[in-house]
């Protein structure tokens, strides 16, 4: 995966496309968990680098 190479910051979502789905993140940190991708690439696990990440790219 491109973004694990590049160490990409990356947003894990559940991608809920039904109320019932909303934070249901099972399948997207299996996905995390396959790729070998780095919790401090993921912004959403923390608001203040969350927030930095989208101050800092207007």
């Amino acid at each position: 995966l491109a973004c694990k190479k590049y160490k990409t910051p990356v947003v894990v979502s559940s991608d809920a496309h039904i109320a019932f789905d909303v934070g249901r993140f099972k399948e997207a940190w299996e996905l995390v968990e396959e790729t070998g991708l780095e919790k401090e690439q993921i912004l959403n696990l923390d608001n203040k680098k969350l927030l930095d990440f989208v101050e800092n790219k207007r």
